[in-house]
C-alpha cells in the first residue's frame, strides 16, 4: 500500500512537474513537498484540500483505509489560521513601499542639491554642499531596487490569489 507521500509523489511525476512547481501551485515551500513526499510529515487536512484541487482527486485518495487522520485534522486546524499565508507578504509589500517613499525623497533631495550646484557653478562642476554625483546615483540605485522588489511582491500576492 502507498504511503500519502508516495502517492503525491506519484501524482507530481505523472504531470512532469518539479516539488517546487507544485507547492507555488498549492502555497507551500519546495522542502515542505519534499517532507511529505518522503514521509517526514504529511499535509494537513488544508493542503489536503489543495493538493485534491491540483491533481483533481478525492480526498480519500492519500488516505488509506483504516488510517485515523481526526488528531492530524484537529492539530492542523490549530496550527493554521485562515489568512496567514498571505500577511507575511503583505506586511513585506507595505515596509517596501516605506522604504521606496523614504529613498525617493532623498534621491529628489540629493539631485535638487546636486543639479542646482552643478547649474550654479556653470560648465566646471563644483559641489558647494559636499554632495555629488555618485551619491545621487547611488539613491537611484536604491529607489530603482526596492521599485523592483515592490512590483515582484505584488506579482507573487496576485499569483497567490
Amino acid at each position: 500500500m502507498l504511503s500519502i507521500g508516495q502517492r503525491i509523489r506519484e501524482l507530481r511525476r505523472s504531470k512532469d512537474i518539479s516539488q517546487e512547481e507544485l507547492g507555488l501551485e498549492i502555497g507551500v515551500s519546495r522542502q515542505t513537498v519534499n517532507k511529505w513526499e518522503t514521509d517526514v510529515t504529511t499535509p494537513n487536512i488544508d493542503n489536503i484540500k489543495a493538493l485534491c484541487g491540483y491533481f483533481n482527486v478525492k480526498a480519500d485518495y492519500f488516505i488509506p483505509v483504516g488510517t485515523d487522520i481526526k488528531g492530524e485534522i484537529a492539530l492542523s486546524s490549530e496550527k493554521q489560521k485562515p489568512g496567514t499565508k498571505k500577511t507575511i507578504p503583505i506586511i513585506a509589500l507595505v515596509l517596501l513601499s516605506f522604504a521606496l517613499i523614504i529613498a525617493l525623497v532623498f534621491t529628489v533631495g540629493t539631485g535638487f542639491i546636486v543639479f542646482s550646484d552643478s547649474y550654479n557653478a556653470g560648465i566646471d562642476y563644483v559641489s558647494t554642499s559636499g554632495i555629488d554625483r555618485s551619491e545621487f546615483y547611488a539613491c537611484l540605485a536604491v529607489s530603482i531596487v526596492l521599485l523592483g522588489g515592490i512590483i515582484f511582491s505584488s506579482v507573487l500576492l496576485i499569483k497567490k490569489k
